[in-house]
This record gives structure tokens, C-alpha cells and sequence, in this order.
């Protein structure tokens, strides 16, 4: 793994606990740019970190106890972050 990899590694379980699982809405500045941009597909862009709180926010209230684990990256990952998940939750929704 290289540097850049491992670095990113480390920073994608760092956001995972602290932001996703964690809540410390604080933090986002340390980890996020202001003009970070997210990709959920084609159509959905988001401009800017003030999106994040409010996806994380839904995603628990959404999912009784949600919370989200690092599987490991996928083969032939990059030295971006990408990664596999999977998450514990139970559906709130009526």
C-alpha cells in the first residue's frame, strides 16, 4: 500500500467514526474542505460541506441505531477512498 493509500485509509475510518458513526458535527471542518463536492450518482451533486450534517442526520434518523463499519476497499481500488460498507440499522418508517 502506498503512502498516499494508506494515508487515506486512515482518514476514511477517521470520518466513518467521527462524523457517520460518532456525530461530532464539529469535526466536519477538520476533514472536509468548503468546497467539497460529493457524487451519489450521476444526477446528485452536492456542492459544499454543509451538506454532510444533514445527510448524516437523515441516515440516523432514518435507521434505528445506525452505524456504519468499513469492510475494506475493493479490489484494485486507487489511492482515493473507496471503500465497502455495511451497516447496522433497523428501519424507523412507518
Amino acid at each position: 500500500m502506498t503512502n498516499a493509500a494508506a494515508f487515506n485509509r486512515e482518514l476514511g475510518l477517521k470520518i466513518n467514526r467521527d462524523i457517520w458513526n460518532g456525530r461530532q458535527f464539529d469535526r466536519i471542518p477538520e476533514y472536509f474542505a468548503e468546497d467539497f463536492t460529493s457524487e451519489y450518482s450521476p444526477s446528485l451533486v452536492r456542492q459544499g460541506r454543509q451538506h454532510i450534517q444533514p445527510a448524516v442526520e437523515r441516515s440516523h434518523a432514518a435507521f434505528e441505531g445506525f452505524r456504519e463499519e468499513i469492510q475494506g476497499r475493493p479490489p484494485g481500488g486507487r489511492d482515493r477512498q473507496p471503500h465497502r460498507a455495511t451497516t447496522d440499522r433497523r428501519d424507523t418508517w412507518p
